[in-house]
């Protein structure tokens, strides 16, 4: 299907809707259906928060009257309807959706039985599982979206819906088993997960304590002397005066905000501010009579100011006296720390949803040339638009860190692909067992953000290197690889922008077909290629060794770490010391990746590493733009495609580029590194035909790899690495 403008409007093509009397049906993908009853057929046509985009390209489809029953027939679904009286009903209306199991057809009211998962709004307070709601995917192969009651978007502001109380506006999503096509359905109607900016996945340092300003600079040398990458640092509620809500420095711990952010930024530092808006404007607030004047109040009277999200008035002042100022100062971005009940003057509304959808207009509003990005909880169908999503303060224990896994990967079930956990747990009695710490920031290495955080307590800091040997070493190793992997990763952030496939993906996603697909719960993927699975129990002897079982599914996988290699599909029992992960990889799949070492993510641009495990033959592209602005969303992006092939008589070919797209984005010339895993020593190594000699390529026996260095490469142009040497049979196979 080709896909949609992202300008297009909330009202859908005239093309796409059929009305049958009181009823009303646009077809909007083949698969998904927009249906609406309305006693005073006046119809809504403006968008909602969830539908911002209906205006899409007009799937082919097929109407037909007999009488008076209404038949639509387009190749993924069908849809007949009797106009009656009683509105839509199961008597009088049905859709049919094929599935490999047969047809199945719905009607008003069904129960759907096999929910894949959804989300939640937080998980403040959680100790262990908790039920996820309903996401758009489910074994029965369909899903409807309520939309009835959503308000509606009008003149750039939000304003109730006027509609008859026995109006209904559903959204049918009509899939079997194609979950991939439900949600590129879902994001072509309710708009694409936008590129949060290359730093945001980085490493994050929060703490609930109130820090003096040189702390902070302190902590952020302790990073870098410590040999942890750190790209941003949170500065929690102390920051200002004291109370819930604030917007004035704390000037008894921060006496010259400006010279702290200087300095952070001096280190290559993002920062952050919490904030908890709810309990509105006070008088000791600094900007307290500007903010009064200028909504029309006497600031002499030095009266609160109540917070209202639906003020129009309200809002513009609220970013323009509260927050443009802290930011000129060099404040980045926004940590929405929203836990108040959510009531406001438009009925139907989550405030929160439109405080997201406000403080990410204003982020990336004309003239700030930067991405939109926040760190606030999940409010609802449309929030995916507004990353990050900050899960909330849940207790420490192996049995939420168990949850998370499962947590996370299903949220990209309703569009939430970019969950941020307060790694660690927030909540902990004592220290928190530095075994499970380093377990979850394992599992944290393949989250949206690497982010700790904990409550205030003098015995919880989340610094990965408090708990000493062996457990600092081992987080190292986790932040480390995380770092390698983040050309990978923001390639997959990407290709969520453009797919509508989560970063943090169910098994099932991939294999619907794959019955122990759906029993893999303590799994997920990471992207196209790589599957893993975190250690959630404790581990027992010197070497904290636990058991993990992993599902492989069909093909060739490869360790990541160790390099054994295992077909699929394939149930695998590991014995894991604390230093190890399960992690694979596809085999032959060249995997994009940042040199060893980097501190900060600017770093992972400045050389391409490809690694690939020998195996079947694999292509892949490495995704590049400025990560800070939109430019990406005109056209400012290019893309290095990566091609690997095994070769008779024991030789494999790896293909690096050229750079495809706006080539500005990257430097003409640049250092590339082959490392090519599972294979004897070369026999020989060429580059475009040329022979090179060590040291421009070695070999590592330990791993089984070749390593070839290559400086200056140009990028618009294809580089040919030959590697001549057998598969090494010594590798462990499964």
């Amino acid at each position: 299907m080709k896909k949609p403008s992202r300008t297009a409007s909330g009202r859908a093509h005239p093309a796409a809707m059929v009305q049958a009397g009181r009823a009303r049906f646009t077809v909007l993908t083949p698969s998904l259906v927009r249906l609406e009853y309305d006693p005073t057929e006046r119809f809504e046509g403006r968008p909602t928060l969830f539908a911002v985009r209906r205006r899409l390209p007009v799937p082919a489809m097929t109407v037909q009257r007999d009488g008076e029953v209404l038949t639509i027939q387009t190749d993924r679904l069908c849809v007949r309807y009797a106009p009656g009286p009683e509105g839509l009903g199961q008597d009088n209306l049905s859709i049919v959706v094929p599935t490999p199991a047969g047809e199945v057809r719905w009607v008003p009211g069904m129960r759907n039985t096999g929910s894949l998962g959804g989300t939640l709004r937080t998980l403040d307070e959680c100790s262990g599982p908790a039920p996820l709601g309903d996401g758009v995917l489910s074994r029965a192969g369909w899903f409807v979206l309520d939309d009835s009651h959503a308000p509606v978007l009008t003149n750039g502001w939000i304003a109730a819906r006027a509609a008859d109380p026995a109006a209904v506006d559903w959204y049918f999503f009509g899939y079997g088993r194609d979950y991939e096509t439900a949600l590129r359905d879902l994001l072509a109607v309710a708009g694409p997960v936008p590129l949060p900016p290359r730093f945001a996945f980085g490493s994050w340092y929060s703490r609930y304590w109130p820090y003096p300003a040189r702390d902070f600079v302190k902590i952020a040398d302790q990073y870098r002397a410590h040999a942890f990458p750190l790209d941003v640092m949170v500065l929690d509620m102390d920051w200002h005066l004291e109370g819930w809500t604030g917007y004035t420095w704390n000037a008894k711990l921060i006496p010259d905000p400006t010279a702290l952010l200087k300095a952070l930024h001096a280190r290559g530092l993002r920062v952050t501010l919490n904030l908890h808006p709810a309990d509105g404007v006070h008088p000791h607030e600094r900007a307290y009579p500007a903010f009064a004047e200028a909504l029309g109040r006497n600031p002499s009277e030095r009266q609160p100011i109540p917070f209202d999200v639906t003020d129009r008035n309200y809002m513009r002042e609220y970013f323009r006296l509260l927050h443009h100022p802290l930011e000129r100062q060099g404040v980045d971005f926004w940590w929405i720390d929203w836990q108040q009940e959510r009531r406001c003057a438009v009925p139907g509304l989550d405030p929160l949803l439109w405080l997201n959808h406000l403080h990410a207009t204003d982020a990336g509003r004309p003239g700030t040339n930067r991405r939109g990005l926040l760190l606030s909880r999940w409010a609802g169908w449309g929030n995916h638009r507004y990353p990050l999503h900050f899960s909330g303060d849940t207790h420490a224990s192996w049995e939420v860190l168990r949850f998370q896994v499962r947590f996370t990967a299903a949220g990209g079930n309703v569009g939430a692909t970019y969950w941020s956990h307060d790694l660690g747990g927030h909540y902990a009695d004592e220290r928190t067992d530095p075994e499970l710490f380093v377990r979850w920031l394992q599992f944290g290495a393949f989250t949206a953000a690497l982010r700790v955080h904990s409550t205030r307590s003098a015995h919880n800091d989340r610094r990965p290197w408090l708990d000493g040997p062996p457990f600092d070493e081992v987080a190292r190793r986790a932040y480390a690889l995380r770092y390698r992997l983040l050309p990978y990763i923001y390639t997959m952030a990407r290709r969520t922008y453009d797919t509508g496939l989560p970063l943090v993906r169910p098994v099932y996603l991939a294999y619907p077909d794959e019955e122990r697909a759906y029993r893999a719960e303590g799994q997920f993927l990471f992207g196209d290629d790589l599957l893993v699975a975190p250690v959630t129990q404790p581990g027992t002897g010197p070497q904290r060794v636990a058991d993990v079982t992993v599902w492989l599914p069909p093909g060739t996988w490869c360790h990541l770490l160790t390099g054994a290699v295992h077909v699929g599909p394939v149930e695998l029992t590991l014995s894991l010391p604390l230093d190890m992960m399960a992690v694979f990889v596809r085999a032959g799949v060249p995997v994009p990746m940042a040199p060893p070492g980097c501190l900060y993510s600017r770093q992972t641009e400045r050389a391409l590493h490809v690694r690939v495990h020998a195996g079947p033959a694999g292509s892949a592209r490495c995704y590049h733009d400025d990560g800070e602005t939109n430019a990406y969303q005109g056209g400012r992006y290019a893309w290095t495609h990566l091609e690997y092939a095994p070769l008779d008589g024991g030789a494999h070919e790896i293909h690096v580029g050229p750079l495809a797209g706006e080539p500005a984005v990257v430097p003409f010339r640049r250092d590339t590194v082959l490392e090519l895993v599972g294979t004897a020593p070369p026999r020989e190594v060429r580059v475009n035909e040329r022979v090179l000699s060590p040291p421009q390529w070695v070999y590592r026996a330990g791993s089984a790899t070749t390593l070839v260095t290559l400086r200056a490469l140009p990028t618009r142009e294809t580089c040919i690495i030959r590697v001549a040497a057998p598969v090494d049979a010594s590798v462990p196979a499964g």
